[in-house]
C-alpha cells in the first residue's frame, strides 16, 4: 500500500496579485510554478529545479523575501499527487508553449521519489571531474579563438545607431487618460495588498543600488586619475635623474 507522505504544491509571484482562476483551484498572486514532493521539497527549491526557475526566486527574494507557497493537496499517495501536479500544468499552461504562465519545463508526473543509483549505473555514469583537454582539442580551440574577426567600423556604427534610441518604440508616445487610470489602480492595489511593504521597501533598495553604483565609478575614476598622476609623476622623475646623470658625465 502506497504512503500517503506526498503533495502538490505552488509557487506564486508575491508581486502580482489578483485574482487567478483556473478551473476549482483559485489564487490571490500568479501563480509561476507546480510541483509535487515531500518533507521540505517545497522550501528546498535549489536541487533538482530548471534555471529559470532558479531565475524567476532569485529576483523574487531580492526585493520581497521568499515566493508564495502553498500545497494544493496533502497526505496523498505518490500517484495522486503526480496526477494533480499533471492537471494543473495542463490547466494552468506552461509559458514555454504559450498555453499559460508556468514557467515548468516539463508536463509533471515524471521521476520516482527516493529513486536510488544502481552499482552499474554508478560506474557507467559518466564523470567530468579531473577532465583535460588534449593538446590537439586545446589547439584547435585556440586557433578558433584567434579566427574570430572583430566588428568592423560599419558594424561598430550600426550597433551604435541602434542604442541611440532613434525610432524607438516608446519615443513620443503617450498614454491616454484611461490607461493612466488603469495602471494607478493596479499599482494602488499592489501598495496595498499585504506585500505592500516589501514593494515599498524594494523601491527604495534598489533606488540605493542605484546610488551605490553612481559612487563607486566616481571612486574608480577618481582612483583611475590618480594612479594616472602618480604615473606621470614618476616617468619625470625617471626622465631627470636620466638627464641629470647625463649632465654629471659630461
Amino acid at each position: 500500500m502506497a504512503e500517503n507522505k506526498f503533495y502538490t504544491y505552488a509557487f506564486l509571484d508575491p508581486r502580482k496579485p489578483g485574482r487567478f482562476v483556473y478551473g476549482d483551484y483559485k489564487f490571490d498572486y500568479e501563480p509561476f510554478y507546480i510541483g509535487k514532493g515531500m518533507g521540505s521539497r517545497c522550501y528546498s527549491p535549489q536541487r533538482g529545479y530548471n534555471s529559470y526557475l532558479m531565475n524567476k526566486i532569485n529576483k523574487i527574494q531580492k526585493y520581497f523575501g521568499e515566493p508564495i507557497i502553498i500545497k494544493l493537496a496533502q497526505d496523498i499517495s505518490e500517484k495522486e499527487a503526480f496526477s494533480l501536479e499533471v492537471n494543473l500544468i495542463k490547466t494552468i499552461g506552461r509559458k514555454d508553449k504559450n498555453l499559460g504562465v508556468l514557467i515548468n519545463m516539463t508536463d509533471g508526473g515524471e521521476g520516482t521519489a527516493g529513486l536510488k543509483w544502481t552499482e552499474r549505473q554508478k560506474a557507467n555514469r559518466p564523470r567530468r571531474t579531473g577532465f583535460k583537454h588534449s593538446e590537439e582539442t586545446k589547439r584547435k580551440i585556440k586557433l578558433a579563438l584567434k579566427n574570430i574577426a572583430p566588428d568592423s567600423d560599419e558594424t561598430r556604427r550600426r550597433k551604435s545607431e541602434g542604442q541611440k534610441g532613434k525610432d524607438g518604440y516608446w519615443l513620443g508616445k503617450k498614454f491616454n487618460d484611461e490607461h493612466k487610470k488603469k495602471q494607478s489602480d493596479s499599482l494602488k492595489k499592489m501598495y496595498n495588498s499585504p506585500h505592500g511593504a516589501s514593494l515599498i521597501l524594494a523601491k527604495k533598495n534598489q533606488k540605493n543600488d542605484t546610488t551605490n553604483m553612481q559612487l563607486a565609478r566616481k571612486k574608480m575614476l577618481s582612483n583611475r586619475a590618480h594612479n594616472r598622476a602618480l604615473l606621470e609623476q614618476k616617468f619625470y622623475q625617471s626622465i631627470f635623474k636620466i638627464i641629470e646623470m647625463r649632465l654629471q658625465c659630461t
